[in-house]
């Protein structure tokens, strides 16, 4: 739900606005010497999620984080995430055939183990809020979003 443009965290919803960028370092095999791949190594999660609550009763309502009533009115709330796992270990699955002598095909499906995400920083109207910061963290902590972050690659290959 946190890649997907918004989600809800203990009934306050959040718009996401995410940039990624996951290098990584990995091993592939093909363990039965045919298509079938099986893929493992580290990914270094250098994402940017910023996050920013929208009011419960729209413009003129209100945001509840942790029991705590923040008016809407003329206030913004707005968060930056980041993942737990500074590097994060991942296992894929795939396919990998050839077409002709130089060119094939590729497929991967798999996932990466992230640790969760934590809350870097909180604002209210452009201020840093600490008390914020934690209850956003503790919003995301209860959802438990995105401990695991999936992985799909298509592409073509060529030898020479």
């Amino acid at each position: 739900d946190l890649f997907g443009g918004d989600f809800d965290a203990n009934d306050v919803n959040y718009e996401v606005d995410s940039d990624f960028s996951n290098p990584y370092l990995g091993v592939q095999l093909r363990p039965a010497a045919n298509w079938f791949t099986v893929g493992a190594g580290i990914i270094v999660p250098d994402n940017d999620i910023d996050v920013t609550a929208n009011p419960n009763g729209g413009v003129s309502g209100y945001y509840e984080v942790e029991d705590i009533k923040y008016s809407a009115d003329g206030v913004t709330l707005a968060g930056t995430v980041e993942h737990r796992n500074k590097l994060a270990p991942y296992a894929t699955i795939g396919f990998r055939p050839n077409i002709t002598n130089n060119f094939g095909v590729f497929g991967e499906i798999g996932a990466a183990y992230t640790g969760g995400q934590k809350v870097t920083e909180a604002k209210q109207n452009g201020e840093n809020n600490p008390d914020l910061a934690s209850d956003l963290q503790q919003d995301i902590d209860d959802e438990d979003l995105a401990d695991w972050m999936p992985i799909a690659k298509l592409g073509l290959t060529y030898r020479y």
